[in-house]
């Protein structure tokens, strides 16, 4: 209680200069209407009635236009916080765990998966939390074939975590999915360097946008998908830069969200860290176990 008062003491004041106004003035020109006292003495009160009635209304609408401006900037500050937060803990953390497992070669197989589900299950819960809906995560590592041609390639899950629907979508994990033919995929593969839709049956509509999954809405309508790569530079100072390109990360919300289709916002700059932090300990892994995993790198210029 002492805390309230002295942090809106200013407000206090001056609403209770007010109401003490305003009932001093009502109970005035009460008295004076009751005695048809119509003389200057009624007027007086009269005016500091509605003064002190437009004082106070008009104090609790700045007084509470001025909370609400400073409660936005708390939960700003808040969710800036949440974030920088999960960034170190929940990413750098994991990621420099997982890769220091491999030099101790501490099973390897199931440390990664272990790693990428905590690492997919903490950032779905990080962004619904900051978004306020639900937007499922999942990683897909790129599995070569014997083509040299990245679009004849499949992807496989390695990991995934849905706030719902978490058994339905995860029940054809094991199976690949081609890259041609999806078009988030299939545009990265080509050289995009990240794939953005708030609202993909629009898309899909106007002949932009295949998935070989053709229920694909009773899961997801707006999508994001990073690239999983590390930049590779040539000797040439103005030449292309290119990149090996091992997985994607897969941003998905049921909800149509107009902010999913622009560049730039925190989804998509939290993502885009987490997809690049993701190839140290993914590219690690495929390494270790070169004789399990075809390791073929894909050198691809990007945009």
């Amino acid at each position: 209680m002492k805390e309230f008062i002295k942090k809106h003491f200013a407000a206090i004041v001056v609403n209770t200069i007010g109401v003490i106004a305003n009932v001093i003035a009502i109970v005035e020109v009460v008295n004076k209407f009751k005695q048809s006292q119509f003389d200057t003495r009624f007027y007086i009160f009269l005016n500091i009635l509605i003064v002190s009635s437009f004082v106070i209304i008009a104090g609790w609408i700045v007084y509470l236009k001025i909370i609400q401006t400073l409660r936005k900037r708390a939960y700003i500050v808040n969710d800036l916080n949440n974030i920088t937060r999960f960034i170190h803990s929940e990413v750098i953390h994991i990621i420099r765990d997982g890769y220091k497992s491999y030099s101790n070669n501490e099973n390897n197989i199931s440390q990664i998966k272990t790693v990428l589900n905590m690492i997919v299950r903490d950032f779905s819960k990080t962004i619904s939390t900051l978004a306020n809906k639900e937007i499922s995560v999942c990683i897909k590592q790129i599995i070569p074939e014997n083509s040299d041609n990245i679009l004849t390639w499949n992807v496989k899950t390695s990991a995934r975590y849905c706030p719902r629907n978490h058994h339905e979508r995860a029940k054809n994990d094991s199976k690949r999915i081609p890259i041609n033919g999806n078009t988030d995929f299939e545009s990265i593969a080509k050289g995009a360097s990240f794939f953005i839709c708030g609202d993909l049956p629009k898309l899909q509509s106007e002949g932009k946008y295949v998935n070989t999954n053709p229920s694909y809405g009773i899961f997801y309508n707006s999508s994001m998908s990073m690239p999983i790569r590390c930049v590779i530079r040539n000797n040439e100072i103005w030449g292309d830069d290119k990149c090996d390109i091992i997985g994607f990360l897969c941003i998905d919300c049921l909800e149509k969200d107009s902010e999913w289709g622009r560049e730039n916002n925190y989804i998509f700059n939290m993502s885009a860290i987490l997809a690049d932090a993701l190839y140290i300990l993914i590219d690690a892994y495929m390494n270790f176990n070169a004789t399990k995993i075809k390791r073929k790198r894909t050198i691809n210029v990007f945009s």
